[in-house]
């Protein structure tokens, strides 16, 4: 492992509303069963504002990020020899939202730990990777082939592990409500929709975007064979297609849509919704006729990705099917204009924070 410096660079919120401040601190040995990380690229993820606006689910002060890449440093001395195999020194790991879990309880034996109740995420409960360093447990790691970086960078290889999983896995969970060539409806296309498409392609979906006018093109370049104005007359866009077998909904306020959506559905049909609304946003609750419910018998569903296995496998599908998430690369330092711009602008791409000019190629 190479010699550690002494200090490092950490993007902190202070206290809920506070904006990002960047702060050096002192680089020490992890403790107890922590891991340490050498960061090399850190998403900046919707969910993030929890952390910058306030969140139950928050400590302060804390450093955000829950899509990050890196290598491991240093081991506590609590690490288990299994956890050290594992993970071995200068390997490729990838970290989500969780961190830890209890391990021992029906959530985590299920395969299901962010429901564990004592489940600590990155950014949130404990600190996450928007820094040049970070302490976690090897319960929040999966290591990651080394070949991956042969087919994505480090910064490309980040929103997978949140943004990507998150529609990788709710496609896998919903497979038993379709078959290749249905139709499929992704609602938004935005740093998880951008995927969901791509994922959804690749599976071999028939997939229309439902977006802005503005987003079409992208639509298309990512593989959909169809684009509708989200503000249009969406149940006889669908209608002419025979309904949708799918609809997965990325957007993190899709309240006042969902009885719309509803109506674009073919019987048994399935609404998957993978967005969070944090915040400012006040469009949570859900309006869907329970008539049509029952007389279509469909099902609407959230869906978080169940453990860190998913991000491996994620990734994995990733490189297998050439799937690559649109990002735009920031400096730490510029962190808090990367926040704006993904708040403000609700772009394509995934922000990504990087730490070396190799971590963006």
């Amino acid at each position: 492992m190479h010699e550690l410096p002494t200090t490092y660079r950490a993007a902190v919120i202070s206290e809920p509303g506070a904006t990002f401040e960047l702060v050096e601190r002192r680089l020490l040995p992890p403790s107890d069963n922590q891991l340490l990380l050498k960061i090399y690229a850190s998403g900046i993820c919707y969910s993030d504002r929890a952390a910058t606006s306030g969140s139950p689910l928050s400590s302060y002060p804390r450093v955000p990020g829950h899509e990050v890449v890196g290598r491991v440093v240093a081991y506590g001395p609590d690490v288990s020899s299994t956890d050290r195999e594992r993970l071995p020194p200068g390997s490729l790991v990838g970290a989500g939202w969780l961190g830890s879990s209890c391990q021992a309880c029906e959530a985590c034996e299920a395969e299901e730990t962010f429901a564990c109740p004592q489940g600590v995420a990155h950014g949130a409960g404990m600190d996450g990777g928007h820094a040049e360093y970070m302490y976690t447990t090897a319960q929040g790691l999966v290591r990651l082939p080394e070949e991956a970086l042969e087919h994505l960078s480090y910064a490309e290889l980040a929103p997978i592990l949140c943004a990507g999983v998150s529609a990788y896995d709710a496609l896998l969970s919903t497979r038993n409500s379709w078959i290749p060539e249905d139709v499929v409806g992704v609602h938004g296309v935005g740093g998880i929709g951008h995927l969901a498409i791509q994922y959804a392609v690749k599976m071999g979906l028939q997939v229309h975007a439902i977006t802005s006018p503005g987003k079409f093109d992208l639509a298309r370049t990512m593989g959909a064979i169809g684009a509708v104005n989200a503000t249009s007359d969406l149940p006889d866009y669908f209608s002419q297609l025979g309904g949708a077998r799918l609809i997965i909904s990325t957007v993190p306020s899709p309240g006042g849509s969902s009885s719309t959506l509803a109506q674009c559905l073919a019987r048994n049909g399935t609404i998957i919704f993978v967005g969070i609304p944090y915040g400012g946003d006040s469009t949570d609750a859900l309006d869907i006729s329970t008539t049509l419910m029952v007389v279509k018998r469909l099902q609407v569903r959230g869906w978080v990705p169940g453990c860190a296995r998913k991000y491996a496998e994620a990734v994995k599908f990733s490189i297998q099917a050439g799937i690559k998430p649109m990002i735009k690369t920031f400096r730490l330092e510029d962190i808090q204009h990367a926040m704006e711009n993904l708040l403000d602008d609700r772009p394509a791409q995934r922000n990504v924070i990087v730490f070396s000019d190799t971590a963006a190629r």
